[in-house]
C-alpha cells in the first residue's frame, strides 16, 4: 500500500497545506457537509418523543421544571429525575450536559419535539464539517481528499439514526462534537490552545463519559501525527488527565462509585448467568457484529438486549472469525507503530503515510470501542447502535485513507474534483442516504419503531414488552379487542422469553383486568411479587382484582393498602379503597378512607362522590347532598 511518492513528508513539517486545497474549497466542502446532513435527517423533524426521551425529557421531573431544575440535574444521577433513584448500573450515569439543554428547552418551548430533533440533526451536522476540519488539520501538507471522504461517509452512514433520530441520544453528539474540537486544539499545539481544549474536554465527558478514552487517543494523535517525543507526550497529555479527575470526582460525588452498585437481573446485566466462556465468546461475537454493521448497516434495530442476541459459544464460527478479525486489526496497528517509528528516526519521512493514517483510524476504532464493549465492565445491554457513534470516527477515517488508496490519489497534488474520485462519493451518498431516510421514518413514535424492529428482533424480551405495551394504550382509546388480544400475545412471549422479567408480568397483569380475565391477573401479579416483593403497583393492582374479579373484599383491603403503604400515587387509590370497605359492609373505614383520599387529593371528584353514597348509605342524606354538590361542581358529567 505505497504511494506513488515514496517521501511523503510527515503532516507537521510541510509548508505547504494552504496551496493544495484552497480556503474556497474547504468551504465549499463544509457547506456541502452541512448541507447533506440536514438533508438526509430532515424528515426525522416530524417526529415525535421516542424510547428513551421518556427518560432525559417528557417523564424526567428535573427537566419537567425547566431551568429551575438545572441545580438538580448537575447533582444526581442521570436516572433519578426519572425514577426517584439511580438505576442499578455499575459506576451510574452523570450525563448533565444534555439534560440541561432539554430543560432549557422544555423550559422555552415546552413538551415539542420538532425542536429537539432539529436542535439534535443541526449537531449531528455540523459535526460531520467538525471532522472534516479536524482531519484537513491532522493531515495538514496532503490535500483534502481523505478528509472529504471520510467525512461524508460518517454524515451519510445510516448507522447513526439511532443517536440523531433520538432526541435522548444528545449526549452522544455533544460528546463527540466536544472531543472532535478537544483534539482540533491539541493538534494546534500552542500552550493556550492546549488550556482551552482541556475546558472543552470537560463539556465532553460532562456530556457523555466514554471519551475519558481521549486520554489514549490523544498520546497516540501526538505519536502518529505531531511527532512529538515522549517527554513531551506526557507534557500535553497532563491537563487532559487533570481534566477527568475532575469529571471523575464529580462523578463520584453526584452518581457513586464502581462497584457501589450492579444490576441483578438479566435485562440490565446481559452475561448474568453466562458462564465465562459464554460470556465472552458472545462478546467476541457482538464486537464482529458491530464490525458487521459499520460496513453494511443492514437490519437495524432500537434494541439488542435479553434474548436478541443468545449466548454462543468458542467454537462458533462467526465468534472465531470475528476474534481473528480484531486481532489482525491489533497487529497491523502495532506493526504500524514500530514500522512508523523505525521510519521516523531513520529518515524524516514517511513512505506508508496511507498506513498511518489506517493505523490511527483503527486504534481510534478499538480505543473508543473498548470502554462499551462489555469487555471491562457491564454497559447494562449486549449491544446498542448509539455505542458505536464515536468509534465509528475511526472505521470513516480507515475508509477514507483506504478509498483514497484504492483512487491511487496523489495527496501532495492541488486537490482538484477528477471524475474517478468521485466515484466513492457517487455511490455512498445515494445509497447511505436512502437508508437513512428510510430508517428514520421508523422512529416517528414508539408504535411504529417497535412494530417495525419486533419482526428483526423477535426473540427479545423487551421488544416484545414496548410493543404489547404500546398495543395495550391503542386498545384502553380505541377499544378495539383484536389490539387487546395482540398485547396480550406479545407480553406472553415477554414472559416466557425471560421468566424473570416483573415489568413483563406486570404489565400482563394489566393487560389481562383489561380483558376482564381476573383469574389470569392475579397469577400474573403474584408473580411479579414473587420477584420482586415491594413492587408497588402490584400490590395495588392484584387487590383490584381480588375485589372486581372475585368480589373477595378481604384480599383487596389487604393488597390495596399494601400499595398505598409502599407507595402508590395513582389519585384513584384511596376511591377504590374505600369502596372496597363500602362492598364489605364496613361503611366506617370507607369514610375514613374518602377522607384521607380527600386529604391528599382534593380535586378528585370521585372521592367527594363516593363520600356522598356513603352518607346516604348510613342515612344521613344532608351530609351526603354536601359531598354530592362539590363532586358535581368539580365534575358536571358526574350528574347523569
Amino acid at each position: 500500500m505505497k504511494q506513488k511518492n515514496k517521501n511523503i513528508p510527515f503532516p507537521t513539517e510541510t509548508k505547504t497545506s494552504a496551496s493544495l486545497t484552497t480556503g474556497n474549497q474547504k468551504f465549499i466542502h463544509s457547506v456541502f457537509l452541512l448541507l447533506l446532513g440536514f438533508l438526509i435527517y430532515a424528515n426525522s423533524l416530524n417526529n415525535g418523543y421516542v424510547l428513551d426521551d421518556s427518560l432525559f425529557i417528557t417523564g424526567n421531573n428535573f427537566t419537567l421544571k425547566g431551568i429551575h431544575g438545572i441545580k438538580e440535574i448537575w447533582s444526581h444521577d442521570a436516572f433519578v429525575g426519572a425514577h426517584g433513584r439511580a438505576f442499578d448500573l455499575e459506576g451510574g450515569r452523570y450525563r448533565p450536559l444534555a439534560i440541561t439543554m432539554f430543560a432549557i428547552e422544555y423550559h422555552f418551548f415546552g413538551l415539542k419535539p420538532f425542536y429537539g430533533h432539529l436542535i439534535n440533526v443541526i449537531l449531528y451536522s455540523l459535526t460531520g464539517v467538525l471532522f472534516y476540519l479536524f482531519l484537513s488539520l491532522l493531515l495538514r501538507g496532503q490535500n483534502a481528499w481523505i478528509p472529504l471522504l471520510s467525512a461524508t461517509l460518517f454524515v451519510v452512514h445510516p448507522l447513526h439514526t439511532e443517536v440523531v433520530a433520538n432526541i435522548k441520544s444528545r449526549d452522544e453528539i455533544l460528546a463527540l462534537f466536544f472531543l472532535l474540537s478537544t483534539l482540533c486544539f491539541v493538534l494546534l499545539e500552542k500552550p493556550k490552545y492546549i488550556f482551552t481544549g482541556a475546558i472543552v474536554y470537560l463539556l465532553s465527558l460532562l456530556s457523555k463519559e466514554n471519551t475519558i478514552t481521549a486520554l489514549a487517543i490523544i498520546p497516540v494523535l501526538l505519536f502518529f501525527f505531531r511527532q512529538k517525543k515522549i517527554k513531551q507526550i506526557i507534557f500535553y497529555t497532563l491537563p487532559f488527565l487533570a481534566i477527568a479527575i475532575i469529571y471523575i470526582a464529580l462523578r463520584t460525588k453526584f452518581a457513586g462509585t464502581f462497584g457501589e452498585r450492579s444490576a441483578t437481573n438479566i435485562m440490565d446485566s446481559p452475561y448474568l448467568f453466562a458462564s465465562f466462556w459464554e460470556k465472552y465468546a458472545t462478546i467476541i461475537f457482538v464486537c464482529g457484529k458491530y464490525l458487521g454493521l459499520l460496513f453494511f448497516p443492514y437490519p437495524l434495530s432500537y434494541d439488542y438486549s435479553y434474548n436478541a442476541i443468545p449466548l454462543r459459544n468458542l467454537l462458533d464460527v462467526k465468534v472465531i472469525l470475528s476474534l481473528l478479525v480484531y486481532l489482525a486489526m491489533i497487529i497491523f496497528s502495532f506493526l504500524e507503530i514500530f514500522r512508523f517509528a523505525k521510519y521516523k528516526i531513520k529518515t524524516g519521512a514517511n513512505p506508508f503515510l496511507i498506513r498511518t493514517i489506517s493505523a490511527f483510524g483503527i486504534l481510534f476504532f478499538l480505543i473508543t470501542f473498548s470502554i462499551v464493549s462489555n469487555f471491562f465492565f457491564n454497559i447494562g445491554a449486549p449491544m446498542g447502535e448509539r455505542f458505536s457513534y464515536l468509534p465509528s470516527i475511526g472505521f470513516c477515517l480507515a475508509g477514507g485513507a483506504f478509498l483514497s488508496h484504492i483512487l491511487k490519489i496523489n495527496l501532495l497534488e492541488k486537490f482538484r474534483y477528477k471524475f474517478k474520485f468521485l466515484i466513492p462519493l457517487m455511490l455512498i451518498i445515494p445509497l447511505g442516504s436512502f437508508a437513512t431516510i428510510q430508517r428514520n421514518k421508523a422512529w416517528k413514535d414508539n408504535f411504529t419503531l417497535y412494530k417495525t424492529d419486533l419482526k428483526i428482533i423477535p426473540g427479545s424480551a423487551r421488544a416484545q414488552l414496548f410493543y404489547g405495551i404500546e398495543l395495550l394504550n391503542t386498545y384502553y382509546k380505541s377499544k378495539n379487542k383484536n389490539e387487546l388480544h395482540q398485547a396480550i400475545d406479545a407480553m406472553e412471549k415477554a414472559c416466557l422469553i425471560n421468566p424473570r422479567f416483573y415489568h413483563a408480568f406486570y404489565n400482563l397483569g394489566l393487560a389481562y383486568q383489561a380483558n376482564d380475565d381476573h383469574a389470569k391477573a392475579v397469577k400474573a401479579f403474584e408473580k411479579v411479587l414473587e420477584i420482586e416483593p415491594k413492587h408497588i403497583n402490584s400490590q395495588y393492582y392484584l387487590g383490584m382484582s381480588y375485589g372486581k374479579g372475585f368480589n373477595n373484599f378481604d384480599k383487596a383491603i389487604e393488597f390495596i393498602e399494601k400499595g398505598l403503604k409502599y407507595g402508590y400515587n395513582g389519585t384513584d387509590g384511596y376511591v377504590n379503597l374505600g369502596i372496597s370497605y363500602a362492598m364489605k359492609g364496613d361503611l366506617q373505614n370507607a369514610l375514613k378512607s374518602f377522607e384521607k383520599g380527600i386529604t391528599l387529593y382534593p380535586s378528585n371528584p370521585n372521592l367527594y362522590l363516593n363520600m356522598g353514597i356513603t352518607y346516604d348509605n348510613l342515612g344521613e342524606k344532608e351530609k351526603g347532598k354536601i359531598f354530592y354538590e362539590k363532586a358535581f361542581a368539580l365534575d358536571p358529567s358526574l350528574r347523569k
